[in-house]
């Protein structure tokens, strides 16, 4: 989006679509697959859920995506020090009081602003240079910040305090400046692995989409039937974990290939269908921030 001026409601639309896509297919297997009554409240709510905040997630991003064009222009038209001064008091008054405080009245739309500001603070200043080389960095963070909350439960654990095992939490909620930078890391990382193919890395993302909108609703109770066995402990129960997570990415994997190759040729040919189209491009004209050419 950084390097894209352009919104695309074609994109949002498969975006939202593709929430609608999940709840259906969730709902089929519950309902046909293992008898688990669905309410059609639930059902609606789900569908619907980027309206109705049910997932969280989607509907911060598609705020961004409607709004970086404009915030683009106002990237623009900073200078280094004025885009790290900017980063700097998103990354104080968002990420980090967000971390200290975890029901701070910070939304996740301004969540995502400031880890855009962050990213194009990275790209157009000396920081760059820093974080391409973040693959040993991304590795040392991820297995400090584990520890670390591994360490917190386990003293909360022996010594049985419900208030220190709590503290565990401004380690990975999602506001936490402590996620933002493994996932920043982990981001750059990635990206200088040349010899994988963008294919793959699209896959991956893609899968990960889909497991996030399955993780929660209507899904729940076929994992919880599928996955969870409150008999194990130990290492059985890390195997078991192990695996189910393993099966659960595959089976997302099945169910988004599913998607691309029926439910989204399906909308794509909807939404080039000509009265579609026109709205669609309104509403592109509308949001997308020109510059005025000049007359010659």
């Amino acid at each position: 989006m950084s390097k894209c001026n352009q919104f695309r409601s074609k994109k949002a639309v498969s975006l939202v679509f593709e929430t609608a896509f999940y709840a259906i297919f969730w709902y089929i297997i519950s309902w046909y697959g293992f008898q688990i009554q669905v309410g059609k409240g639930e059902l609606i709510r789900q569908i619907f859920g980027v309206f109705m905040g049910t997932h969280w997630f989607i509907t911060a991003y598609l705020l961004l995506y409607i709004f970086h064009p404009i915030l683009n222009c106002i990237i623009d038209k900073l200078n280094k020090k004025q885009i790290q001064q900017v980063t700097i008091l998103l990354t104080v008054f968002v990420s980090i009081y967000k971390t200290i405080y975890s029901r701070a009245p910070v939304c996740d739309f301004l969540f995502f602003v400031n880890i855009y500001f962050i990213i194009n603070c990275i790209e157009k200043t000396d920081f760059k240079r820093i974080i391409n080389n973040s693959g040993s960095l991304a590795l040392l963070t991820f297995v400090s910040l584990t520890s670390i909350n591994l360490l917190i439960l386990i003293i909360g654990q022996f010594i049985n305090s419900d208030l220190i095992k709590e503290h565990s939490i401004y380690l990975n909620h999602r506001g936490s400046i402590f996620v933002l930078m493994v996932a920043i890391f982990i981001f750059y990382a990635i990206k200088g692995l040349h010899h994988i193919e963008s294919r793959t890395i699209n896959i991956i993302a893609s899968t990960s989409l889909g497991v996030y909108l399955s993780h929660q609703g209507i899904s729940q109770n076929v994992w919880k039937a599928l996955f969870i066995d409150d008999t194990l402990s130990g290492i059985n129960a890390c195997l078991h974990m192990t695996f189910s997570v393993i099966v659960i990415f595959v089976c997302c994997v099945l169910i988004d290939l599913i998607r691309q190759y029926t439910f989204e040729i399906l909308l794509v040919k909807i939404l080039d269908c000509k009265r579609i189209s026109f709205v669609l491009s309104w509403v592109d004209n509308f949001i997308n921030v020109n510059e005025p050419q000049l007359k010659k």
